[in-house]
């Protein structure tokens, strides 16, 4: 037992570490360490459902992964793009200049994510034309939830750093480490009450009022945190936040082992000892980042609201 927290403990701590110095450096290291995840993730997700084809049925072929990877990336890419990864080129005269600056003037919002998937949807209908597979909709069903499941969160990450910051984004997706941390401990010091035992047998209720708990605190003193992007919401708007990104991790770790339990396998990967693989990691995080910006949103549609009433009043 120590020597597995002391295990998970220390390839967590290497893990944050190369996790924040991504996404608080620059918008070319964040970039950076969106698509390892992204990509990381992807094989991941076709590896595990491609070994498991002997006993488990749908599966999906090579070409589909490498399919999904490729419109991923681009979709990555575009979204660099959008969010200044070529201002620094934008300078000067030239039409060059010209062009990536009026390339530059907006930011990326969910429309931008929302005008891509109908294309993408169909994109893979269109693959599965030409695959030649045993089961095309097996495959579209599972190129379609890599999409949704993988590539739109991170794409949607974009958009948090884009609009509200790099710091928002980071204390979004520390609030999904503390409620990971928080109810583990937890479950490990207060466990009794088995929750959802059939996937995972070692959650309890006890731990995720914990998690929860915990993490709503600590959102609440965000804003005493000398960082000036972190004081846009007021403690009660990360209280609020930091409720919605614990439910979400929660369904999030749950839905992964729910895939994990489909599969019956115990990890998707070993990238990261005691953790597991890309999607073992990152399962709280695929959930929780589109709960974070459809919360974001309503508080902004709320502050608004306030804002014209008392103008009006």
């Amino acid at each position: 037992m120590i020597k597995s927290f002391i295990t998970r403990s220390l390839s967590a701590l290497v893990f944050v570490a190369i996790m924040a110095g991504g996404i608080l450096w620059n918008i070319w290291s964040f970039a950076l360490v969106m698509a390892l995840v992204l990509v990381g993730s992807l094989h991941e997700l076709y590896k595990i459902t491609n070994d498991a084809r002997k006993s488990f049925s749908p599966f999906a072929s090579t070409k589909s992964r490498n399919f999904v990877i490729a419109i991923s990336i681009f979709l990555l890419i575009i979204s660099f793009f959008l969010n200044g990864g070529l201002k620094d080129f934008a300078t000067g005269e030239s039409w060059i200049a010209r062009i990536l600056n009026s390339l530059l003037s907006r930011k990326f919002t969910f429309a931008d994510v929302a005008v891509f998937f109908p294309a993408i949807t169909m994109l893979v209908f269109v693959h599965e034309l030409f695959s030649k597979a045993e089961k095309p909709f097996n495959n579209i069903a599972w190129n379609l939830l890599a999409i949704v499941y993988i590539t739109l969160p991170i794409l949607l990450s974009f958009q948090i750093y884009s609009e509200s910051g790099k710091w928002i984004l980071f204390a979004i997706i520390g609030l999904v480490w503390i409620n990971d941390a928080a109810a583990y401990m937890s479950g490990i010091l207060l466990g009794r009450t088995k929750m959802f035992e059939r996937l995972s047998p070692k959650k309890t209720v006890e731990g995720l009022v914990g998690g929860i708990a915990l993490t709503v605190v600590a959102g609440y003193f965000f804003t005493k945190l000398p960082i000036p992007e972190l004081q846009f919401f007021t403690p009660m708007q990360w209280a609020i936040i930091a409720l919605v990104m614990s439910a979400a991790a929660v369904f999030g770790d749950l839905a992964e082992s729910l895939l994990k339990r489909s599969l019956q396998i115990k990890d998707t990967g070993t990238i990261l000892p005691g953790h597991g693989g890309f999607l073992d990691r990152f399962d709280a995080f695929f959930v929780a980042v589109p709960f974070a910006v459809m919360t974001i949103w309503v508080l902004q549609q709320i502050s608004y609201l306030k804002a014209l009433i008392q103008y009006l009043g």
